[in-house]
């Protein structure tokens, strides 16, 4: 009887399983191929887009200090202008929208993977804080279960939380907006499924919201909050639209409701949710001092209403204080530089800015210091043609004196003409 009860869990965990992986694959989220786009960007005609790009990273990470609303512009900005040029290369002329879309997709993956440690949870803001209080408020009501909440709780329930749970967590595996939110969407459309179990697919908010809520407290993702305002920051705004717009506004709601839940906000009576609270914060303490103490404890009041909790002031010290051999390396051909987790690193581009090529007959003709001075002027030519391309308002003779001023270096050459765009507008 046991055995025979065992298998028919076994077989519905696994039907729920499977119902809940279709339920992911029903999203307005095109499919997207990276390693496509990669192989794209090593086209000859691609070229003047790889400079682009290793000129404007350069350019970011040599600015010390940028407000978050500066690095949601530049970062915008370069990849409206870089979609522009890259629809004039040959590799992506003539494709349909529906491949330029996975083109400019992978340009933005591209881009955000390697500003990753500049943005996410960048210092001049206070994402970290909070942070460590939604985790530590989530931890103090982790003993709340579908009745405090409203939630019918069926049989399917436990199978396909736990899946939700497991799409959620997975956000920070990945560096993308994109895939990010990806996370998200899986997560919510697994709870739809769930809803669906529960034929409750009139209660719509009613339900689904209390569900995203229970979700998150099970399973308290890290960094949640710097991830939710990492997406909203830099997903592009055309993908913030619809569907994906929805669920991540809903998430941004369940985390509201959280970060200020309290007895009100729960069906429960003052006597249990006393004891609860007391019974969890004894545990809290216990496990606190079983591990070495590295800051200070968020209080119970902090975490019930984390707007009475100082916010701690950092200094506006340097975003990526980065030298440039590390920039340089984001960028090396060696593959040995990279961690090689295909979602999270992607390949380097191999073909970023080669060296202007000599005939063998004129290597052997030409002295030495004349061969150099011959790569550094055609270099200089292919700066200057970059930046004039990427800055049309700008004279381009102008272009040429800044670019000669910085001894035909090009990360600081648009940095400067930056600054000077901004004086302008």
């Amino acid at each position: 009887m046991s055995e025979s009860n065992s298998s028919s869990e076994s077989l519905h965990k696994s039907n729920t399983k499977e119902e809940a992986s279709s339920i992911q694959q029903q999203t307005d989220i095109p499919l997207f191929d990276f390693h496509r786009f990669l192989e794209q960007m090593k086209d000859p005609s691609a070229a003047m887009v790889s400079r682009y790009t290793k000129g404007f990273i350069s350019a970011f990470y040599r600015r010390e200090v940028w407000t978050v609303n500066d690095q949601i512009k530049f970062i915008q900005d370069f990849l409206n202008f870089t979609f522009i040029r890259m629809r004039e290369c040959d590799v992506w002329k003539d494709v349909s929208e529906k491949e330029f879309d996975n083109a400019k997709e992978g340009m933005e993956k591209l881009v955000m993977n390697r500003l990753y440690n500049a943005t996410f949870s960048p210092s001049t803001m206070d994402d970290k804080e909070k942070d460590n209080i939604l985790h530590h408020k989530i931890s103090i009501f982790r003993w709340i279960r579908e009745k405090h909440l409203d939630i019918p709780q069926t049989e399917d329930n436990e199978s396909f939380l736990t899946f939700a749970e497991a799409e959620l967590l997975k956000m920070n595996n990945y560096k993308a907006p994109r895939d990010k939110l990806i996370c998200i969407l899986n997560c919510c459309k697994v709870i739809f499924g769930l809803m669906r179990h529960m034929n409750n697919e009139e209660g719509g908010a009613d339900v689904f919201l209390p569900l995203l809520i229970y979700v998150v407290i099970r399973a308290n993702p890290p960094r949640l909050i710097s991830n939710v305002q990492y997406i909203s920051r830099f997903r592009h705004p055309d993908h913030l639209r619809a569907e994906a717009g929805y669920y991540l506004t809903n998430l941004m709601g369940a985390i509201e409701f959280i970060e200020s839940m309290d007895i009100k906000s729960l069906s429960i009576s003052k006597e249990e949710f006393d004891a609860n609270i007391e019974k969890t914060m004894n545990e809290l303490d216990q496990e606190q001092s079983k591990q070495p103490v590295y800051k200070k404890a968020i209080s119970y009041e902090d975490a019930l209403h984390p707007w009475h909790a100082k916010r701690v002031q950092q200094p506006l010290g340097s975003i990526a204080q980065k030298s440039m051999s590390f920039v340089e390396k984001l960028f090396s051909d060696s593959e040995s530089s990279y961690n090689r987790k295909e979602e999270e690193e992607p390949s380097p581009l191999s073909q970023q800015l080669p060296l202007p090529q000599i005939e063998e007959h004129q290597q052997r003709v030409l002295p030495a210091r004349q061969i150099q001075e011959e790569e550094a002027r055609k270099e200089f030519d292919e700066h200057l043609s970059t930046i004039v391309s990427m800055f049309p308002n700008i004279e381009p003779g102008v272009c040429f004196m800044i670019l000669q001023a910085t001894d035909g270096k090009l990360p600081e050459t648009i940095e400067s003409l930056l600054d000077m765009s901004n004086e302008q507008s």
